[in-house]
């Protein structure tokens, strides 16, 4: 991701529908599925960006560290938040301690990376026996455009393979579930005209629509949390889940 990707993420991150949205459902799944989160949980994000994530995290505990490789966006992130960030990046260079956290994230980033397989057993090393893993990615190769360039992804998942790569990394599965399902048929069918046709010129994910329609597209993706409370959805533009370290 470029510069004014990061500076756009970052200047956005607390009105944006997609990302005000998307945590709302992370802390949907967190209370539900996490209850044993405490103060005294050790807390790592991986590709924590420009820590727009921070204030959601830090909810449940201030023992936070940030992994970020871009040095940009580490730097914005420090800016705003008294969190230790260090250089990082998977799938190998992750200098910290074995079974060092009780909850580690990755908010759309594994499908950043070249090598997701060896990502996610190294990124079971570093988890607490009873630790957690939490992750959301982008879903559906069919929905692949320009946008995906754009911010150098490497791949979309269904939800059976993503589920079968993290099972072979030797995490269990807690919680699965598409989300951002309301509004996948308009997303699919924007994405068709887009790929097949041509319309519609691809710009930055995060380009900030009016406030009406800001509001609206929030009300409609927040919304899904209450199904997503005490039960799943069936597909949708992206994936969460939750894996558990015996």
């Amino acid at each position: 991701m470029d510069k004014n990707l990061h500076k756009l993420t970052s200047e956005n991150m607390e009105e944006h529908w997609w990302l005000v949205s998307r945590r709302k459902i992370i802390e949907t799944v967190i209370k539900k599925h996490v209850k044993e989160i405490n103060p005294e949980y050790k807390i790592l994000d991986i590709g924590c960006g420009t820590g727009g994530n921070f204030n959601l995290l830090s909810k449940y505990s201030q023992n936070i560290i940030g992994l970020e490789n871009d040095p940009y966006a580490a730097n914005l992130s420090k800016e705003k938040y008294n969190f230790n960030i260090i250089q990082g990046n998977l799938p190998d260079n992750i200098s910290l301690p074995d079974e060092s956290f009780d909850l580690i994230t990755l908010f759309d980033v594994l499908e950043h990376v070249d090598d997701d397989e060896t990502s996610l057993k190294n990124i079971l090393a570093k988890i607490k026996p009873g630790g957690h893993f939490l992750l959301t990615v982008p879903a559906y190769q069919f929905l692949w455009s320009d946008l995906d360039v754009i911010n150098d992804h490497r791949r979309r998942y269904t939800l059976k393979e993503l589920s079968n790569k993290v099972k072979q990394s030797g995490l269990n599965i807690k919680y699965k579930s598409y989300f951002n399902t309301w509004l996948f048929p308009l997303i699919s069918l924007v994405y068709f005209l887009k790929n097949h046709f041509g319309m519609f010129k691809d710009t930055y994910q995060i380009n900030f629509p009016s406030k009406q329609v800001n509001f609206i597209l929030k009300s409609i993706m927040s919304s899904e949390r209450f199904i997503i409370k005490n039960g799943v959805l069936p597909f949708g533009v992206s994936i969460i889940l939750l894996g558990c370290k015996e």
